[in-house]
C-alpha cells in the first residue's frame, strides 16, 4: 500500500490561493477610499480563512464500537432471516456468500467491542442474532461429532449473559447450547469417551438450565432434557449407568 493512502483528504486550495491573490492585487491597483479599503481587508480575510480551512484534514466521525455492533447485529438477523424464510438454506449444501459476509461482520463486530460497550447493546437483539449465529454454524457442521465453532459460540453467548446477570437470556443461551447437545446425541458415536463425555456435559448443562430458568421456559427445557436422556440412554455406547 502506498504511503498516500493514509493520509486523510484534504479540500483543493487552488481556489483559496487565486482568491487571495486576485484580492492583493486589486487592492494594490484600487483607490484607497476608505469604504474600498474595508471591502478589500474583507475580501482578503475571507481568503486567509479558506486557505486555512484548505489545509485542515476532514475528520471522518466513525460510529462508536456499540453501534457498531448493534447495526453488524441488525444487519446479520436481516439477511439470516430472509432467507431462512426463504428456504434457500434447505436447497444448498454450502451457506450462501452475503450471509457468511454478514455473519463474518457480526462476528468481527463482536470481538472490537469490550463487555461495557456490549452491555449497552440491546439484550434482545443480541440474543436473537447469537441465537442465528449459533444455528448457522450448526447447520453448517451437521454429522460432526465434535462442531466445535457452534460450541465456541454457544459458551461465548452463555459467558456473556452470565457476566450481565441476565437470567432470561442466560436460560436461552444454555438451550441454543443444548440443542448442539441433543443434535450430537443422535449420531452413530464409536468413540466411547467422547460419548460418554456427550451424556455427562449435556446432562450437567441442562440441570443447570432448568434452575434458572423462569416458569415459562421451563417446559421447553423438560422437552430438551427428555428427547436428550432418551437417546443417551437408547445408544449402544450408553453405559450401565445410563439405562
Amino acid at each position: 500500500m502506498l504511503e498516500d493512502d493514509f493520509r486523510p483528504p484534504r479540500r483543493p486550495k487552488q481556489s483559496a490561493i487565486l482568491l487571495f491573490a486576485g484580492a492583493t492585487i486589486s487592492f494594490a491597483s484600487t483607490q484607497s477610499s476608505a469604504t474600498t479599503r474595508v471591502l478589500h481587508c474583507g475580501v482578503n480575510s475571507a481568503a486567509c480563512s479558506a486557505l486555512t480551512y484548505s489545509s485542515v484534514p476532514l475528520i471522518q466521525v466513525q460510529a462508536s464500537p456499540a453501534s457498531a455492533l448493534i447495526d453488524a447485529a441488525k444487519r446479520w438477523l436481516e439477511v439470516a432471516e430472509r432467507i431462512q424464510s426463504s428456504g434457500a438454506l434447505l436447497s444448498r449444501g454450502t451457506l450462501p456468500p452475503d450471509l457468511t459476509t454478514a455473519r463474518t461482520a457480526f462476528e468481527q463486530a463482536w470481538y472490537n467491542t469490550g463487555l461495557q460497550d456490549r452491555r449497552e447493546t440491546g439484550h434482545q437483539t443480541l440474543g436473537k442474532a447469537f441465537s442465528m449465529l449459533i444455528r448457522s454454524y450448526r447447520l453448517q457442521e451437521r454429522g460432526n461429532p465434535d462442531p466445535s465453532i457452534a460450541y465456541a459460540w454457544a459458551d461465548e453467548m452463555i459467558n456473556f449473559f452470565r457476566q450481565t446477570a441476565s437470567r432470561r437470556e442466560l436460560a436461552d443461551a444454555m438451550l441454543e447450547k443444548g440443542a448442539i447437545y441433543l443434535e450430537v446425541s443422535q449420531l452413530n458415536h464409536t468413540d466411547r469417551v467422547r460419548f460418554d463425555r456427550i451424556s455427562s456435559d449435556g446432562d450437567q448443562l441442562l440441570q443447570d438450565c432448568m434452575s434458572i430458568a423462569e416458569e415459562d421456559q421451563k417446559n421447553e427445557v423438560l422437552r430438551y432434557w427428555s428427547r436428550f436422556y432418551y437417546n443417551v440412554i437408547t445408544h449402544p455406547l450408553a453405559r450401565v449407568g445410563f439405562r
